[in-house]
Formats: C-alpha cells, structure tokens, sequence
C-alpha cells in the first residue's frame, strides 16, 4: 500500500507540476472478489522480483495497475478478466530476461557448454544463474554472477563433465542477487557420447593386434609362394 501511495504521489505530482501529500486515511468500501486475491498475491510477488533488478517505468506502471485488480466494485468475472490480464503482462516481462534454449551432443568428458542469457530491457541487469541437473550422469560447475547491458545478450561457458554415456538435461534459472527466481527455468537436453579411456585403449589395441594378424597371414603367403617356386 506504501508503494501504491508513493507512485500515485509522484505521478499526480508530475501531472498537476507541483508537490503533492498523500492521502491520510485510506476508504474501505467492500472486498475484492477471491479469485483476484488469491492471484494479486501471487502477482505482486513476481513484480516486486523484476522492480528490484529493474526500475523502468512501464516496470513501475505495471506494479501500480496491479492494485485494479482489487477493486471491490468488480464482479467476479471482471475481476478473473483482469487478473487474466496481468498474468499475461507479468509473464512476457518476466520473459525479457531468459536464457535461450537448445540441444547439444557431447562428445569429450571435460566440455564448456555455452549457454546464451538475454536481456530485453532497457537497464542494466546483473544475475546470478542456478544450473542443476536431473540425473549423475554429469557434473556442473557454477558460473559468475552475470551483468548484461540494456537490450543484449551474452553467451556464457558452463564447464561440464561428463561422468557416464547416456541422455540427461540441465535446469536453468534466472536469480537476483538475492535469490528470488525469475519467472520459470529452462531446460537443456544433453546427448552424452563421450567413450571412456579404458574402451578406447582396448579398441585401439585390438586394432593394433588386428593389423598385426594381417601382416603376419601377408608375410607368410609371401613365404608359400617362394617356396613353391
């Protein structure tokens, strides 16, 4: 309610081109309708998530039309219809910052994946990046915090090892630097090729046995033939 009043007093302030008080008391003329409640909750948080890495306006405008959602003298269709609103709204804002999906075959046991994060505002944006896995069959290290500049992107080496052959995927979230997630994760799937020394030493050997069992049968055909003649 402090930020509502805070941002309507600059916005009227700016509008009438003086200063302005805020209200002293607050009217209550009913209860918003549930649905909106339940949802404003919900909203808020994930905006107050994105105004603490970005204080853009239309970031700001955003967090200040949430509050229609509570008014009381909606109906519940309305209120659903404007809910339904803003969590198309705050979804595609949470989609400007991303990490770009795709699909990789491994093939080396030690391999710097790269990985692509965007940043689609207009204001420096500095996060951390949360990568997991979903089974052992690979090992990821954490990176650096990472900064972007305002509408870029930047593509980032995430160093991994490959313990076993086999399919697995990485989990990745976009975090402040405080720890809130930023909207919903995204998904890597891993092909992992990788041939362990030990069978390429045994390959490589029976290759070399192989090539000397041929030079052998040669060698002695050559010997046949002379003593025939």
């Amino acid at each position: 309610l402090a930020l509502y009043n805070k941002l309507s007093q600059i916005r009227l302030a700016e509008i009438l081109g003086r200063e302005v008080s805020p209200p002293s008391e607050v009217a209550n003329s009913g209860k918003p309708a549930p649905a909106a409640q339940n949802s404003y909750s919900t909203l808020r948080k994930s905006l107050r998530t994105i105004n603490s890495l970005v204080t853009t306006r239309d970031v700001e405008d955003l967090r200040l039309g949430l509050a229609k959602t509570l008014n009381p003298g909606f109906s519940k269709t309305n209120a659903v219809a404007m809910v339904r609103s803003y969590q198309s709204e705050v979804t595609k804002f949470q989609k400007r910052l991303r990490v770009s999906p795709g699909n990789y075959t491994i093939t080396a046991s030690k391999y710097d994946l790269p990985v692509t994060v965007i940043n689609d505002f207009d204001q420096i944006v500095s996060v951390d990046l949360d990568i997991t896995t979903t089974n052992s069959r690979v090992v990821v290290s954490q990176v650096p915090r990472i900064t972007l500049q305002p509408r870029s992107q930047i593509q980032i080496k995430v160093p991994i090892e490959v313990i076993a052959s086999g399919d697995t995927a990485l989990r990745l979230e976009l975090r402040t630097p405080k720890g809130s997630t930023i909207g919903e994760s995204a998904r890597i799937p891993l092909r992992l090729a990788v041939i362990s020394p030990v069978t390429t030493w045994f390959t490589t050997g029976m290759a070399i046995i192989l090539l000397l069992a041929a030079v052998v049968q040669s060698v002695r055909r050559v010997k046949r033939r002379k003593n025939h003649e």
